[in-house]
């Protein structure tokens, strides 16, 4: 009974289980510099708190399928820890524009944090995110 519980224990969480299809080897070219030479699928100017940031999107960058930069301008007067809230506000509401956007597909977008950049030459910090989507499974 005991092996049983542990079998579909080991079933339920493997189950539950996410791949990610970033490796550790990858992060070192996920760069600005490397990023700047990829296509933009998506750009946006916008301000969070009187903060500037800028959102791009881009497919097939660097070895990542689905890459969102979120950079926002360290010569402000804003604080670090208003900026970083400041980002994580634009990402929030670009993952709630992109659930608007998809709802008639039924499409469940995901991100996760794979690096954060501080480019002290440009006075810019850039967060970048892995975007993965699926379908919801119908009933």
């Amino acid at each position: 009974m005991k092996k049983i519980l542990i079998f579909s224990l080991a079933c339920l969480i493997a189950s539950c289980a996410t791949t990610s299809v970033i490796s550790e080897k990858m992060l070192p070219d996920v760069t600005a510099e490397n990023v700047r030479k990829c296509t933009q699928s998506e750009f946006w100017r916008v301000a969070a708190f009187g903060v500037p940031l800028i959102v791009g999107r881009f497919e097939s960058c660097v070895g990542i399928d689905d890459l969102l930069a979120i950079i926002t301008d360290t010569s402000t007067n804003h604080s670090t820890e208003v900026r970083n809230l400041s980002a994580r506000l634009a990402f929030l509401h670009y993952m709630e524009y992109l659930k608007r956007v998809h709802e008639e597909d039924d499409t469940v977008w995901k991100a996760k944090l794979i690096k954060v950049e501080n480019l002290k030459q440009d006075e810019e910090e850039v967060y970048y995110y892995s975007l993965t989507q699926k379908q919801k499974k119908k009933e």
